[in-house]
């Protein structure tokens, strides 16, 4: 039994570490994919303009969920460009 689980821990470990060879993406999907991802850069600003005016009337609450909805529009817009660097670029 032992050497059942070291043999199938192996093969799963080899499966894995396979070299994985990407394809571009067509022309089409790669304009739209960045309208997304130019989407979520303009939420993400228009999100840190809404952040400062809240910090400027004093709602610390409001401003520190704006802020924190900006970033993670940000990060997504982010994460959306090293996919869209390896697929389309």
């Amino acid at each position: 039994m032992k050497n059942f689980t070291f043999l199938l821990t192996i093969t799963f470990l080899f499966s894995c570490s396979s070299s994985i060879i990407a394809d571009e993406w067509p022309e089409k999907e790669c304009n739209e994919y960045q309208g997304l991802i130019a989407g979520l850069v303009v939420a993400s600003g228009e999100t840190l303009e809404q952040a400062d005016a809240a910090s400027k009337a004093e709602d610390k609450e409001s401003a520190e969920e704006l802020f924190e909805a900006s970033l993670v529009f940000s990060q997504m817009a982010a994460n959306h460009t090293v996919v869209y660097k390896q697929f389309c670029d």
